[in-house]
């Protein structure tokens, strides 16, 4: 399984799948795996759909509204109710990996060598930048400092975000904590 398919099933552990939309913590609407919608206009781009099929922007936009009045950070079921716009399930997986793909690009360019990390510390930058995006990865210097010296001990400790849970800050650090065995493995006569 590529690095990029573990991100997309870890993803989905930690964000949940919710076909409908829905507030965060953050009062942010949200649709499928943690992807943020920042205006009904963004919402409109996406195959929403309704008992009768592909639903219309003014139906989109009218449950974007109502979805961006509720109170936040409730169970995703709290903001569904009949008729309610929803994506397929294909169409969920689909955006994800698109999402993935781009944050994996953006990595590329924002790393030197990246192709050449262990698989773990990639899934666990996967997952910092789609929990974070761009501009709040690039944030992390001591962490940025620590992935340029392939320094994977120091990255874990330096990998901590405020906001996702404990249980997903201590797999990210597990993460890099692997990236260090496979590179100790490999030099001292095993492989990647």
């Amino acid at each position: 399984m590529s690095y990029l398919d573990q991100s997309v099933a870890q993803l989905k552990v930690f964000e949940g799948v919710v076909p409908w939309m829905y507030l965060d913590g953050e009062r942010l609407v949200t649709v499928g795996v943690g992807k943020m919608l920042p205006s009904p206009a963004d919402a409109c781009m996406l195959p929403f759909r309704n008992d009768r099929g592909g639903a219309w922007d003014d139906e989109v936009v009218a449950d974007y509204r109502r979805v961006a009045g509720m109170k936040p950070g409730m169970v995703a079921a709290a903001y569904y109710v009949e008729g309610c716009v929803t994506l397929a399930p294909a169409d969920i997986s689909a955006l994800l990996m698109k999402t993935v793909t781009d944050f994996d690009v953006a990595l590329h360019g924002l790393f030197v060598g990246f192709d050449d990390f262990p698989e773990p510390a990639k899934v666990a930058l996967l997952d910092m930048i789609y929990n974070l995006g761009l501009h709040g990865l690039t944030a992390y210097r001591n962490l940025r400092s620590a992935i340029a010296s392939w320094t994977w001990t120091e990255a874990a400790a330096e990998c901590h975000r405020r906001g996702p849970s404990q249980a997903r800050n201590d797999w990210t650090m597990e993460q890099f904590l692997e990236a260090a065995s496979e590179v100790q493995k490999a030099t001292s006569g095993g492989t990647i």
